[in-house]
């Protein structure tokens, strides 16, 4: 009965989700990739191709996330190089304050390193590798620990509902006040669905919301 009531449940999930992005791109269309001065034509198509592939193909997503990693940093790397070098232009031409702006916005994107840890024996850890297996330790006694001796003969009963607890359920307007609460500006899940979005379906969408999703898995708890 478990998995019926999870199928029923991911269809109806997958109904509302491909609904609601058939209307938006109907009416809306789709939003254009923020503009970047160092990504090149050829990585936004990757990037596109990739955002594409993430509900079908996984494994080409997959595929295509390397390489979208691997353009982007040639991209990076490019336009560091042409900012550095107009920078040292400016410097022999005298043009100070257009060389420092140059050198500010290269450090803006310079990697971070992050601070050393020191190790089990007092002494400071700055590689990589060094301070992985560190951590790995720190997590491995911190977490691996002899579980709790079995308490057995105890006859545990539930107790009595609390009634300053709402256990009513859910209505119309808590989803609405909830969906206020998202956040705007934030990049969509795999779902692709924004908060933009969801505040956009207005009475109709937070009702379709209520009774599809959030009824059903209120009721599902209390069975």
């Amino acid at each position: 009965m478990s998995d019926v009531w999870q199928q029923r449940y991911l269809r109806s999930w997958e109904t509302y989700r491909d609904r609601l992005i058939q209307v938006t791109e109907k009416h809306l269309g789709l939003a254009m990739l923020a503009r970047k001065d160092w990504i090149s034509s050829a990585s936004r198509q990757l990037i596109q191709d990739k955002r594409q592939r993430l509900l079908a193909e996984l494994e080409v997503y997959k595929r295509l996330q390397k390489e979208c990693r691997a353009a982007l940093r040639r991209d990076r790397q490019c336009w560091a190089d042409e900012m550095a070098e107009e920078a040292e232009i400016a410097l022999q031409r005298g043009e100070l304050k257009d060389a420092f702006a140059n050198f500010r916005w290269l450090r803006s994107v310079a990697p971070w390193f992050s601070s050393p840890i020191s190790g089990t024996d007092r002494l400071l850890l700055s590689d990589k590798a060094s301070k992985n297996n560190r951590w790995r330790e720190h997590y491995e006694k911190l977490l691996n620990r002899v579980p709790p001796p079995a308490v057995t003969g105890l006859d545990l009963q539930p107790g009595p509902p609390d009634p300053s607890v709402d256990s009513s359920p859910p209505m119309e307007q808590e989803v609405a006040a909830e969906v206020r609460r998202l956040k705007n500006g934030k990049a969509a899940g795999i779902c692709c669905i924004s908060a933009e979005l969801l505040k956009a379906g207005g009475e109709a969408g937070i009702g379709w919301l209520t009774r599809g999703l959030v009824l059903q898995g209120y009721r599902r708890r209390l069975d």
